[in-house]
């Protein structure tokens, strides 16, 4: 449980989110089916092996190429993932319909496209560390930026002002988050004065370490760019 700070002086911190979305191939009817459990899945890998036992696969890139032939058995795992499309004929089978499918067993030849690979990003290094926007996975607190957000609440202390003086707005600070999570060249880039960028500093240094950000599967330091808001109550 996190101290209380005095009211008069709370601060209220804003967070923005981004969410990513993921999606699965599935096999469904209009109406809604439990989700498949492993054994049934490969189950359905080992029909689909069945199906196109005696097929020959004319592989092509992505400009239609032709780029080889190949029986099931020595398809790759992109090649193979690739034909689940061509196997579900683009679009949501019932279960009936893949049942009558794999009765009939698979033609003689069938065509692979092969999509363009994505390109491996590649980012100049500015002097020991990366710039987060150049990540292929950014930097984040423990639990998330929504945790951080929680915890700063709770421990900024927004600097006491003249009377009349009430202090709204967004503070910047920047720093670098290192292989390790540790944070240092932590600078204020934009505050409202009165010591609201150093109360933002106080509260980075007492924050635990990060999780570090990676390029390409690499765990690399980079810098962060950290906005905060405050509030005063009227």
């Amino acid at each position: 449980m996190f101290p209380k700070v005095d009211s008069v002086f709370k601060a209220k911190i804003v967070l923005c989110f981004a969410f990513v979305l993921f999606f699965n191939i599935t096999i469904t009817g209009q109406e809604s089916r439990p989700k498949a459990t492993p054994e049934q899945m490969q189950k359905m890998r080992n029909d689909i092996e069945t199906y196109y036992a005696n097929t020959t696969f004319k592989i092509k890139d992505d400009t239609g190429t032709l780029i080889g032939e190949k029986k099931f058995a020595t398809l790759t795992l992109e090649e193979k993932r690739a034909l689940q499309n061509v196997f579900f004929e683009h679009r949501r089978l019932t279960k009936q319909e893949v049942i009558e499918k794999l009765k009939k067993g698979g033609p003689e030849f069938e065509e692979i496209m092969m999509s363009k690979p994505a390109a491996i990003k590649e980012v100049k290094v500015q002097e020991s560390f990366y710039q987060t926007a150049d990540l292929t996975e950014k930097p984040t607190y423990p639990g998330g930026m929504e945790e951080f957000y929680k915890f700063a609440g709770h421990f900024y202390k927004v600097p006491a002002t003249p009377k009349g003086v009430l202090l709204k707005g967004t503070i910047r600070v920047t720093f670098i988050v290192q292989k390790d999570g540790s944070l240092t060249d932590m600078a204020i880039v934009k505050d409202l004065g009165y010591g609201t960028g150093e109360e933002a500093l106080r509260i980075l240094r007492l924050s635990q370490n990060w999780i570090p950000g990676k390029l390409n599967g690499q765990v690399v330091a980079a810098k962060f760019n950290l906005p905060l808001s405050i509030q005063e109550p009227d």
